[in-house]
């Protein structure tokens, strides 16, 4: 279940997968995205409530399965934000609408041709790919000009001989990466959104 799970939310992991067989991967976080937390966030003196739309893409493309793997924890990051009365992902009646659209830019070509590689060699030549995240939100609300925003992040996979990012600490599962992935990026935005002026 996990490793189809993968397939599905780490478009260059797959090709390496596949190509390199059962070869060790890990996964190490970009550091250019600082954590930001929740109490860091400026609460409006009257939260309203907020329908959230979420979508997840593969360099550019809607990917169903990833979208319904990653909504909860986007769905409870966002609660967790503290700057809406209600987050439903259902209609809700006069509310505010926070879209957060994540795509995963993917270089299939360029990972399929690193995999083989690590495949043949049977990881004695280990490669690295990296995977990009963009992370655009949109804010709105009846009687208010509309807020947008975007975040940038990265993952970067090692597999096989292949030493990873130097000073980074490597993660040897794939699901926590990408959920704390998505939750640096969904607090980093939502930060920008609160930080704005027209956000009440």
């Amino acid at each position: 279940m996990q490793k189809n799970l993968c397939r599905n939310l780490l478009g260059l992991l797959f090709a390496l997968f596949t190509l390199s067989g059962c070869l060790s991967a890990k996964y190490y976080i970009d550091p250019a995205l600082k954590d930001v937390n929740a109490s860091a966030l400026r609460k409006p003196a009257s939260p309203q409530a907020a329908q959230l739309a979420f979508e997840f893409q593969t360099n550019g493309k809607t990917n169903p399965r990833a979208t319904d793997a990653l909504k909860q924890k986007i769905t409870d990051t966002t609660k967790q934000s503290g700057l809406f009365s209600n987050v439903s992902t259902d209609p809700l009646a006069n509310s505010a609408l926070l879209t957060i659209v994540i795509n995963n830019i993917a270089d299939l070509k360029e990972a399929q041709s690193k995999g083989f590689k690590t495949g043949l060699t049977l990881g004695a030549s280990g490669t690295m790919v990296t995977d990009a995240y963009l992370c655009t939100m949109n804010y709105s609300r009846p009687g208010a000009a509309e807020i947008h925003t975007t975040v940038n992040h990265a993952l970067h996979t090692t597999i096989g001989n292949q030493e990873g990012p130097a000073g980074l600490t490597p993660q040897e599962n794939a699901m926590d990466a990408i959920n704390k992935i998505m939750e640096q990026m969904v607090l980093n935005g939502l930060k920008q959104i609160s930080d704005d002026p027209n956000f009440k």
